[in-house]
């Protein structure tokens, strides 16, 4: 009998309606865990060479993990992967909430969706199998209206939800999937794919108990998580403040993204800060099944007289910096909003966020007139052209029409200096996080498979002092020694790069990073016993990160395979100091960044550009990777 896992993965053809099931075998989850090992795995195999991102050949894939569902903390996120529309990469978001627990007590592991319908559809997954219904009566609905209908139209209001609004049906290239109505898949436009296909939401329903190898052992470790979460010194800190809680110590460290991460730090930040949130607009503390943190923090109704409903939750700290300091506005009403608007019609809000200030600045600069966005006065700290040109983006009007394919093509298309002003690597859009503070994160901008992301390793400045609580948490790995976050030497490479393959492993076993160590209360060794007593694997960290590493690999040779060789590197505007406050003077070298970007490389077993050789894919048992590589095509074993 398999623990953690039914052993079936569903596949839906939109094309012809056909549903299957198929079963890869105990091996297949030991390899590849779920969540993004196992997406990698599919999409490799099954995107074809040239394939259109919004065309039907595109594969999309839910996924969680074996250790989905089980009744413990940090376990409930699931992975939506596709080629991403929006870099033409790998791409992949990823949400927690309550629909992955719910996906596995429905009995199953993973969907995988090809073609295209004819008519706008949902799937509603429910007992292992998954029924294809019409959605034509919630099509061009919002988020919450699409829920609640669905939920009716089921027969079951305990139904989990996973769908798109108009960004979505239109194909922003960055729309998201929401969860529910508060939980985003935020990223690389996996909405955009999901409204390509017709697919307006997939539904899921179910009571199967998920089969445990110790369920003793997980309850106790559960118990011990929700006893001493707050005595951990980040984990109490998300309690109490959620993520909007790092706001002040980024400000005053000069990383805070400032009027497209043109300043470090906001004269205005205390308008936008947690206590104000707290003090005005704090509702109640939410989050995700089976986690005592609840991080989330939700808004009240109706916020400072705003159209804000509390079932939208609240800005988290990406939000409030895309749409506060980096479009210089103070009005934290008018931010919580702007973020419901995006959760309504599934947007991402930090793509929007910088695709705002990249107009903002392309105004500023003559680059774009008020004729161009629609009568629009795209002025930095204009609240009123923030909500004008995000209607525009979510309706594909205007100069929407443009900011709605993201920064990288929007400055092609605008040409004369517009690329110095698109804040992106990789083609999708930086997060708020300012490298010039913390050059790991640069790093990772620069060599995420994803493009841009600040949620692929663990961030520089927690490893300050050895007695952080971080320090702790990533001794098992051997990293035992302190960063300096502005070095970008051989240590801070191999910090990097161990801590990426964590991160990765993390994803593949649809974790939360805020649960576990270096980011959470549960030391890895603790993890680890967590992971056995769910699946009775006989495991170790070893085992769990190398499942990363493997993760990691399938991702580089499927951004080979659908895009060849691409410049690593990040934004000009990044290689300029700033002229005053914390990190006056600090810039990012292009050339350090580039003997950096080639030390990764070599480091993880690739040539100095980038690519896994046989020895590597062999090493990892995906030597049937080298297949999608012309220089190892024909020289390797297929295997699984």
């Amino acid at each position: 009998m398999s623990h953690g896992y039914w052993d079936r993965i569903v596949r839906v053809n939109l094309t012809t309606n056909q549903v299957e099931t198929e079963s890869p075998g105990a091996a297949f989850y030991r390899t590849y865990f779920g969540g993004k090992g196992l997406a990698a795995h599919y999409l490799l195999k099954e995107v074809p060479a040239g394939c259109d991102p919004l065309g039907p050949d595109n594969l999309l894939v839910f996924a969680v993990s074996p250790l989905t569902g089980a009744p413990a903390p940090a376990l409930s996120r699931f992975t939506v992967a596709a080629l991403s529309p929006l870099t033409g990469r790998y791409g992949e978001g990823e949400a927690g909430g309550f629909w992955g627990a719910w996906l596995k007590f429905a009995g199953a592991d993973a969907i995988l969706v090809c073609g295209r319908a004819s008519v706008p559809v949902y799937l509603h997954v429910h007992d292992g199998t998954v029924d294809v219904r019409d959605a034509s009566a919630v099509w061009g609905r919002t988020t919450g209206a699409t829920v609640d209908a669905l939920k009716n139209e089921v027969g079951d209001p305990q139904a989990r939800v996973v769908s798109i609004g108009p960004g979505g049906e239109r194909m922003v290239r960055y729309a998201c999937v929401i969860e529910g109505t508060s939980h985003a898949a935020g990223r690389t436009g996996m909405g955009a794919v999901m409204g390509s296909k017709l697919l307006k939401a997939v539904v899921v329903s179910g009571g199967a108990k998920v089969p445990l190898a110790d369920r003793d052992r997980v309850l106790s470790i559960a118990r011990w998580f929700a006893a001493h979460c707050s005595d951990n010194p980040l984990t109490g800190a998300l309690q109490r403040r959620g993520t909007i809680g790092v706001l002040p110590g980024l400000n005053a460290g000069g990383m805070l993204p400032t009027r497209n991460f043109r300043d470090g730090s906001f004269d205005k930040w205390e308008a936008i800060g947690p206590e104000l949130y707290h003090d005005r607009f704090f509702t109640g503390g939410s989050g995700c099944y089976a986690c005592p943190v609840r991080c989330k923090r939700d808004v009240k109704d109706g916020a400072a007289g705003r159209k804000v409903e509390s079932r939208y939750g609240g800005p988290e700290y990406e939000t409030v910096a895309s749409f506060g300091s980096n479009l210089g506005i103070s009005d934290a009403a008018a931010i919580c909003e702007l973020h419901q608007i995006c959760n309504e019609n599934s947007v991402d809000t930090i793509s929007a966020g910088v695709a705002i200030a990249f107009a903002m600045e392309c105004y500023e600069n003559g680059l774009l007139s008020a004729s161009d966005c629609d009568g629009v006065e795209a002025r930095f700290g204009s609240v009123d052209a923030a909500f004008a040109l995000l209607d525009q983006i979510v309706n594909r009007t205007g100069i929407g029409r443009l900011l709605g394919e993201g920064v990288a093509r929007a400055a092609a298309e605008i040409g004369g200096d517009a690329a110095r002003y698109a804040m992106q690597a990789g083609g999708q859009e930086i997060p708020m996080h300012e490298p010039r503070g913390k050059v790991g994160v640069g790093l990772g901008y620069a060599v995420a498979e994803t493009g841009a992301d600040h949620m692929v390793a663990a961030h520089d400045t927690m490893f300050l002092k050895p007695a952080m609580p971080a320090m702790a948490g990533i001794a098992p790995l051997g990293l035992l020694d302190t960063v300096d976050p502005l070095d970008l030497g051989p240590a801070k490479v191999r910090h990097y790069l161990y801590l990426e393959q964590l991160w990765s492993a993390l994803k593949s076993l649809s974790v939360c990073f805020f649960g576990v160590a270096p980011r959470g209360l549960m030391p890895l060794p603790v993890f680890v016993d967590l992971v056995s007593a769910i699946t009775g694997w006989d495991t170790s960290l070893w085992e769990i990160m190398k499942g990363g590493e493997r993760a990691l690999n399938l991702c580089r040779v499927f951004n080979l395979w659908h895009r060849g060789h691409q410049p690593e590197e990040l934004p000009a505007r990044f290689a300029k100091a700033f002229p005053s406050g914390p990190l006056a003077g600090v810039r990012i070298s292009p050339e350090d960044m580039q003997k950096a970007v080639e030390l990764h490389h070599l480091m993880a077993g690739w040539s100095r550009a980038g690519r896994p050789g046989l020895a590597k894919l062999h090493e990892l048992g995906i030597g049937w990777a080298g297949d999608y590589l012309p220089e190892l095509a024909g020289q390797v074993g297929k295997g699984r």
